[in-house]
């Protein structure tokens, strides 16, 4: 998406395996400068795959977790 710059996913049950497709999507968005992802099931086992697409994703400047 090239359009989206504040995307709120609070209370949405993200666990793992929608940590991996978020994951995915953050790797390559060039537009999403706001994400919210609070009160969701996000644990240390999402971790390192969200920071390492976190690490790459340079358009973001806001994260809630």
């Amino acid at each position: 998406n090239t359009s989206i710059a504040d995307l709120d996913l609070s209370w949405n049950g993200i666990a793992f395996e929608g940590s991996l497709a978020l994951g995915e999507s953050l790797r390559s968005n060039k537009s999403l400068r706001r994400l919210n992802l609070e009160n969701n099931r996000i644990n240390w086992d999402c971790a390192p795959y969200l920071s390492k697409s976190l690490s790459v994703n340079t358009s973001l400047e806001i994260l809630e977790v």
